[in-house]
């Protein structure tokens, strides 16, 4: 008996043992964090792929996010995904210590359908349209917006919960033909003006399909334009060029696009005044202008502008260099205007032995006041800001395009003869973005620019001459290895009164009927007291969009 007992015994030991064992193989062997390292790590994994992770409010990737570094302290933790709850939530991190989270995102959508008549119409949900019958949504307030043209539009405002289906069938009624608005693009303009700016645009929207005339004319009744519509969309528009069907232009004097259509119409009134005109500019380092210098001159109504322009830089006749040739500059610009406000973006780059390439800002802010007909007084202010990796037109204290300066510009206007002056202060035109690694010390050069623009606007074609005094003051100093390792400082103190000397002429030309025109400018920077001057030539294409 005693025997049975001891193999009884044995067999319930052996039979727990190898039970042991076998749950023992299957459990996952603790792994340590490396703790050695003063480092704080965040991971972060949910139950469902590709949910965004925020730490402390900034974007750090998708789950599975692994081994993000943060620093010791307090920190919030934001995950989020559509169709799902935002988790939310804030945590302590230690020396050395690296925090793991693996959470649950809770699933709130819900299901949408809608069923229209008719059947083409468009859906809006929350105003995203959306093209297919069965929506998935999230749980909360939506709004659900129905239209078709010929049809009054459908509103409805609901709450769903999660995992909800709700069903909407929605039918329109046929809209009572009416005229929406009717609209002018300008309240004044110039037919004798290039492309959009000699024109205006009429725009008028109606809600149902109908047969309708819109007719433009005088003050005394006289029909200039007369077109025909059957109205099977919403939005229509007529640009007029201020010309009749035979082509004469019409005169000086208030005139009335009026829209008839369904036993309805609708008017809105603009002027024609030949007084009107806008000067041709392109980008300058401080804003539009001519030549090497920002006017106040306004641009038509809001105006986008963009271009480009390349040419070349030579040593000129005073000249201690042996090369002819000096650098071939790329200008690129966009900047968006009213006919107060003006903010532009450049990229300038100088292809040379060693490259010059920057970016840089700038703002302008002008004004208008009429002293005389056909005379106005013209002023503003420009701002700019520009950096590059190179300093460029040696021996410096020339304007580059680089550095931090702030001007005032002022001048008359006289029937399209513009008389004006400018002046403005530069900081840092040399050192500014300077490159890494490279020594650029004393970098407290600062130039003054003053300067005279006339300008000469006709109906294809603007032209200016310019000339600036540039003096300059503070210690240029640089430091750089040429390619063959040859170690070169420049290093000068300046105080000069006539640094540098920055006069040319500009023609810019329309490119046929447009708004876009063919800039050419010329000229020459001379450093009286120093043996060095240049010469250029630039060649570009400057467009505007109205």
């Amino acid at each position: 008996m005693r025997v049975k007992r001891i193999l009884l015994s044995m067999l319930v030991f052996s039979a727990a043992f190898m039970s042991f064992t076998q749950t023992a193989s299957k459990v996952k062997p603790l792994v340590l964090e490396n703790q050695t390292s003063p480092d704080c790590y965040v991971k972060v994994d949910t139950n469902v792929y590709g949910a965004s992770v925020y730490i402390d409010g900034k974007y750090e990737g998708t789950t599975p996010l692994y081994s993000k570094k943060v620093s010791k302290g307090h920190h919030t933790l934001r995950i989020t995904k559509t169709h799902y709850a935002t988790k939310e939530l804030s945590f302590y991190v230690r020396e050395g210590e690296t925090k793991s989270f693996v959470l649950d995102l809770e699933n709130i959508s819900a299901w949408l359908t809608i069923n229209t008549n008719p059947s083409d119409a468009k859906v809006y949900v929350d105003n995203d349209l959306v093209t297919s019958s069965r929506v998935e949504i999230d749980e909360g307030n939506h709004t659900v917006k129905v239209s078709k043209f010929g049809y009054d539009s459908s509103i409805s405002s609901f709450y769903i919960s999660r995992k909800q289906t709700k069903n909407l069938d929605i039918t329109l009624k046929k809209a009572i033909f009416n005229i929406i608005s009717i609209s002018s693009s300008r309240k004044a303009f110039n037919p004798d003006n290039k492309g959009d700016m000699g024109s205006t645009l009429i725009e008028f929207e109606v809600n149902a399909p109908e047969n309708g005339t819109l007719q433009i004319a005088d003050s005394e009744g006289n029909v200039y334009v007369s077109e025909d519509y059957s109205f099977t969309q919403s939005n229509y528009s007529y640009r007029w060029d201020g010309s009749d069907g035979e082509g004469y232009i019409a005169y000086d004097g208030t005139y009335t696009a009026t829209l008839t259509a369904g036993g309805k119409s609708a008017s809105c009134k603009f002027k024609i005044d030949s007084s009107i005109s806008y000067h041709a500019l392109t980008m300058t380092s401080q804003g539009t202008g001519m030549g090497s210098s920002a006017l106040p001159l306004p641009l038509p109504d809001t105006t986008l502008i963009a271009g480009i322009s390349s040419g070349a830089y030579f040593h000129g006749p005073v000249t201690e260099s042996d090369d002819t040739f000096y650098s071939v500059p790329l200008n690129g610009f966009l900047a968006f205007a009213t006919p107060n406000v003006e903010v532009g973006f450049n990229f300038n780059a100088w292809f040379k032995k060693n490259a010059a390439m920057g970016c840089g800002l700038t703002v302008k802010l002008q004004n208008q006041t009429e002293v005389a007909e056909g005379t106005s007084f013209n002023y503003g202010l420009n701002f700019r800001w520009a950096a590059s990796n190179y300093p460029v037109l040696e021996p410096f204290g020339a304007d580059s395009g680089n550095g931090l300066g702030a001007g005032i510009m002022a001048g008359f206007d006289i029937d399209g003869l513009y008389i004006g002056a400018n002046s403005t202060y530069i900081f840092y035109p040399v050192s500014l973005g300077g490159p890494k690694g490279t020594d650029w010390d004393n970098a407290d050069e600062g130039i003054w620019k003053n300067g005279i623009t006339l300008t000469k606007n006709m109906r294809d074609y603007e032209a200016a001459i310019y000339a600036n005094l540039i003096s300059s003051f503070g210690t240029y100093s640089t430091e750089y290895e040429d390619s063959n390792g040859n170690l070169y400082r420049i290093s000068e103190k300046i105080e000069d009164w006539q640094r540098a000397w920055d006069a040319g002429f500009a023609f810019n030309a329309y490119l046929g009927s447009s708004n876009h025109t063919l800039n050419f400018n010329a000229g020459v920077i001379l450093y009286p007291e120093e043996e060095e001057s240049y010469v250029y030539a630039k060649l570009g294409l400057t467009f505007l969009f109205l």
